[in-house]
Formats: C-alpha cells, structure tokens, sequence
C-alpha cells in the first residue's frame, strides 16, 4: 500500500509541475499540413508516434503506410514525419519539432492529430502523449503489438471487432479516464493496476484480483488478446461490443 501512495504522489505531482511549470506562448493562426508515407516493399511496419501537446486521432484506412492531417498554431508544435526501410521492415516515427515542452495546453495553443494507418500490413504501434486527449480506433488492424502511454488526459481505445492473430497490449496511463472496447468473439484476459479511480466493466467474469476475462477466453480461444493495464489517477471502463 505505501509503495502505491508514494507512486500516485509521484504521478500527481508530475502532473501539476507538466501543467504549473508551462510558459505560455502567443499563439498565432492555425497552420494545416497533410502528410503521407507512400507504401513501399516493408513486410512489417515499426510505427512510433510520440505527440506531446495536443488531441490525437487514429483509425485505419490508408492504402499508403500514412495518411496525416495535421493542425497547430505555433511553429514548436510543428509535427516532423520520418520513415526508413531497414530490410523488410518499415520505420515510422511522428513526434513535433520540439520535444521538450514549455508550452502550455490551452485553449489558445492548438493541435491536432488526424492520422490514418495502413490496417494490412504487420505492425507494431507504440503511441506516447503527455498533455493530449487521444482516440484510438484501431479496429481491423494487423497489429503485432501496442503500447500506449499517456500522462494527463482521456484516452478512448477501440480494440473491438475481428482479430485473427492473439495480440499484446500494454497501457500506462498517468491522470485521466480510459476507455477500452474489446471484442466478444476473441478471448481477452485484463490485468488492471489501479490507482485512484473506479473500475467499470461489462460483461466479464472476475479471475482473481484485478484480473478479468471474456467468455471466449474463459471457452478457450484460440486468439486472445492481453491487456495489461497500468492505471494512476481516473477511471477505467472496459465495454465489450
């Protein structure tokens, strides 16, 4: 117990010195880019997006590897776009010009994030935000393995549908609510760590403390999708469809 009360201090007052130490910027008029990532000979796909001020969007959809609307109003929140071939595997990163903020999140300083991915192709998608609210519909896709991890703000992730092969996924989340769709048809096991906040789930079945699966885990599914989530301050709801 004390060493949760000294980690959700840690992650309060993270958050309060992220938020309380921002030098806020004379914003100026919202600047719009669109970028795409042409799909080449890769096999796979290594896609790393990391977004530190600002709203985030994902869905699949692009016959390309990347298809990116971006929007921000100062020249720091400026997003950079690079991608390598390295053998038979792609490497995507997306994170803004500068890394290390001081800008504040307001209302006067704007970014957004529109980006569709390619849903055929092998991936390994990890996505990294620090003030942003995020919502990931990452419906269909061929993902080999997800990371997600968040400091202050929402996060939506939609998991739900068909999958064919089993998939790891790994969420750490600092201050904020989440709220994960899973599918019915494939097995899912959640181990959830939570910190400050309630737990709301629909339709599974509790397997020890903060572990639950879904009816198709519980049959033995042949595809199974786990969730290990790590949760600090806000609730977690966790809908099945």
């Amino acid at each position: 117990m004390m060493k949760k009360l000294i980690q959700l201090a840690g992650v309060s007052a993270a958050a309060v010195l992220l938020l309380a130490g921002c030098q806020f910027v004379q914003a100026g008029d919202t600047e719009s880019e669109n970028e795409t990532v042409d799909r080449d000979a890769a096999e796979s796909l290594s896609v790393d997006i990391d977004l530190g001020v600002g709203e985030l969007d994902i869905s699949p959809g692009s016959k390309n590897w990347l298809d990116g609307q971006f929007q921000y109003n100062h020249s720091k929140l400026k997003p950079v776009v690079s991608y390598k071939l390295k053998g038979t595997q792609g490497d995507l990163d997306l994170s803004q010009k500068q890394k290390k903020f001081n800008i504040g999140f307001s209302k006067e300083n704007e970014t957004k994030w529109d980006l569709q991915l390619n849903k055929e192709v092998p991936t390994e998608l990890s996505v990294e935000t620090g003030v942003s609210d995020s919502h990931l519909d990452l419906r269909g896709m061929n993902l080999e393995d997800l990371d997600v991890d968040t400091g202050v703000g929402d996060v939506t992730l939609d998991l739900s549908g068909d999958w064919n092969e089993s998939l790891n996924v790994k969420i750490d989340s600092g201050v904020g609510n989440t709220t994960i769709y899973i599918p019915k048809e494939v097995g899912v096991k959640i181990r959830a760590d939570k910190g400050v906040g309630d737990i709301h789930v629909e339709d599974l079945i509790v397997k020890g403390d903060r572990t639950y699966v879904n009816k198709a885990y519980e049959d033995g599914a042949d595809v199974v999708m786990d969730i290990d989530a790590d949760l600090g301050v806000g609730d977690i709801e966790i809908v099945s469809k």
